[in-house]
């Protein structure tokens, strides 16, 4: 199942499989321009680590994660900001293999913990990360503007 599947930084050749992945995630298309100059700001920031999956030379998935400094921490806080797998190439294990990336470089960024925030709709992502060891913890709150 996981087998030649590579979990590598993602480079600035992979922005259109991973753009195509994050509006999979969205489930929208998002402006192709403004993603595209995030991705470039973000793929050169110490602060983000962008993670790509790669099985037989496909982009199979996708986690960003950002390393800030909180005040009511401390400290330093890993936040998985995305974290996407191509619908075909869900069950595969592959998430774990994301996962287990961004929890290695909380670490070693010297990091207090690993959180995220999720869409209150993705049920099964919410059973994906308790499997991993995540609890419900906190609330998130939104306001468009």
């Amino acid at each position: 199942m996981m087998e030649n599947t590579i979990i590598r930084k993602a480079e600035q050749t992979d922005l259109d499989s991973v753009y195509d992945l994050v509006c999979e995630l969205e489930d929208t298309k998002l402006d192709k321009e403004a993603f595209t100059q995030i991705y470039k700001r973000q793929i050169s920031n110490s602060n983000f680590h962008l993670i790509v999956a790669q099985k037989n030379e496909l982009v199979t998935g996708f986690l960003s994660l950002q390393i800030k400094e909180h005040l009511h921490h401390a400290g330093k806080i890993a936040e998985i900001v995305e974290l996407i797998i191509h619908e075909p190439s869900r069950g595969l294990k592959i998430g774990d293999l994301l996962f287990q990336a961004a929890k290695k470089i909380t670490r070693q960024s010297n990091c207090l913990q690993l959180e995220l925030c999720t869409n209150v709709r993705r049920i099964r992502a919410h059973l994906f990360y308790e499997r991993q060891g995540m609890k419900k913890s906190h609330y998130s709150f939104t306001m468009p503007l």
